[in-house]
């Protein structure tokens, strides 16, 4: 064999390779996939008349804008849940000094297996304490031989004030931030049919024994189920209607209004059925600082609190979030001024900026908050450098998946958040082709009726374009 030759082709060959990625990577700074000016076009054509939308990408190589287009291009829009996208790193940059475990203690002694004083159940901000870390407690106190408390079942959620953050809509995704709460702040009510002619079992969790249920409901014969069940305030719901016997339980979730005070309740019930008596009630209150830890619930990490969080776009998590960032940054108690003014010091810190940036929730349920898509992509690029960026990345949904499960795409090389409110929809994310060359991109729609079909196709188009599916 001619070796020369052989060395000539291999060469020639590799200089073919270098030669088609750099024309692609060039290619790319004009418009990731087709023609970028088509997607415009396209996008345009498919948003209502009076719809702002901007589009920006930024190359991941070199930190270059490679598109930036919509007739709001460069405006401040109101970005929905891509708001969790900068809580998520600022909480990533101060995990490990994030304490958010939930403590139980008392101010009293234990003697003769009776702790005479009150317990309390301390908020830290763990939004997923579950009605199953009360076993944890119960286990804990019977170890140090309890078998009944004098006082009061005391929750101290002084850790937070979450003055601002008020909800205008209802349901369990708008539960309220607190330092203190059991399953997202939120109670469940579950409705089971028994015999024909007889009322249902009603079961309530977390379980509660002030609870007050109005039940008319009946059990029936028939296919035809009309059950309603209405929640009046935390401890009161009624429940009407008929329900079929060989139906499957009827269940619906509710937002808590007071998620401490119900928390307290729960605990104070679950001990109380498990044997251990409680001689007082339960209340709001403050541990004093002479309080002793009996049992500690450990909060989930950082990262494992972020990818449920930004999979399935949970707003009181990202508000406690940022309460406890505040809280953290500025002293007790976290407000939303304290964890907004954190979150800009960040970004000021990563040389962002803040023109026309507008910070007023951690979960992007106010209208008031304010991006341009050119801030979110660059942000996203930024953030790539940082330690923790992996965890962050892997929070962030694959098409098919998550808030993206119906999205009708699946391409293995997005990670993207969305974002959903009445008059805004968005995504924004990450994307890696196979030659390895990735972008960091963001897209916000504002108009009337967001959340219809039609404006949510237009993300789709984008995520094809991106990946140069379509145009």
């Amino acid at each position: 064999m001619n070796l020369t030759f052989f060395h000539d082709v291999k060469k020639f060959t590799r200089s073919v390779k270098i030669l088609t990625l750099l024309a692609f990577f060039l290619c790319s700074t004009e418009g990731y996939g087709s023609d970028v000016a088509r997607l415009e076009s396209l996008i345009n054509a498919s948003l209502p008349k009076n719809a702002q939308w901007s589009y920006s990408a930024v190359n991941m190589a070199t930190g270059e804008t490679m598109s930036s287009i919509g007739n709001a291009k460069g405006s401040s829009l109101a970005p929905a849940s891509l708001m969790k996208l900068l809580i998520s790193a600022i909480a990533l940059e101060n995990a490990s000094q994030l304490h958010r475990d939930t403590i139980i203690a008392s101010d009293g002694e234990v003697s003769q297996g009776i702790l005479k004083g009150d317990l309390y159940i301390i908020g830290k901000g763990n939004p997923y304490l579950a009605s199953g870390d009360l076993t944890t407690v119960f286990k804990g106190l019977t170890s140090f031989g309890i078998h009944e408390i004098s006082g009061d079942i005391i929750a101290d959620d002084s850790l937070f004030d979450s003055k601002g953050i008020e909800r205008t809509r209802y349901g369990p995704a708008y539960a309220i931030p607190d330092a203190l709460g059991l399953d997202l702040h939120t109670v469940s009510v579950n409705v089971y049919p028994t015999k024909s002619g007889k009322p249902p079992i009603v079961e309530i969790d977390p379980p509660q024994k002030d609870i007050k249920i109005a039940l008319s409901a009946r059990t029936v014969s028939s296919s035809q189920i009309t059950l309603q069940i209405r929640q009046l305030d935390d401890f009161s719901y009624q429940i009407s209607g008929n329900i079929p016997e060989n139906s499957p339980l009827s269940h619906k979730r509710f937002p808590l209004g007071y998620p401490s005070l119900y928390a307290a309740g729960s605990l104070y019930t679950f001990l109380n059925n498990g044997g251990i008596k409680i001689k007082g009630d339960f209340k709001k209150g403050i541990a004093p600082e002479k309080a002793k830890a009996l049992v500690s619930l450990p909060a989930p990490s950082i990262p494992e609190t972020i990818d449920a969080m930004n999979k399935n776009s949970i707003n009181v998590v990202a508000d406690n979030l940022l309460l406890t960032i505040g809280a953290h940054k500025f002293g007790k108690p976290g407000t939303r001024e304290k964890g907004v003014s954190a979150i800009r010091d960040f970004l000021q810190q990563m040389y962002m900026d803040l023109t026309g940036v507008h910070i007023v929730d951690g979960s992007g349920l106010s209208k008031e908050n304010r991006l341009t898509s050119e801030f979110v992509a660059r942000f996203l690029f930024k953030v790539s450098g940082k330690e923790w960026f992996e965890a962050l990345y892997k929070s962030l949904s694959v098409p098919g998946e998550g808030t993206l499960s119906h999205i009708g795409y699946k391409n293995n090389g997005f990670r993207v958040k969305t974002g959903q409110l009445e008059d805004a929809f968005a995504l924004a994310g990450y994307y890696k082709n196979n030659q390895g060359i990735g972008i960091a991109f963001a897209y916000i729609v504002n108009t009337p009726g967001a959340d219809a079909p039609s404006v949510q196709k237009t993300g789709l188009e984008i995520l094809k374009y991106i990946a140069g599916d379509t145009v």
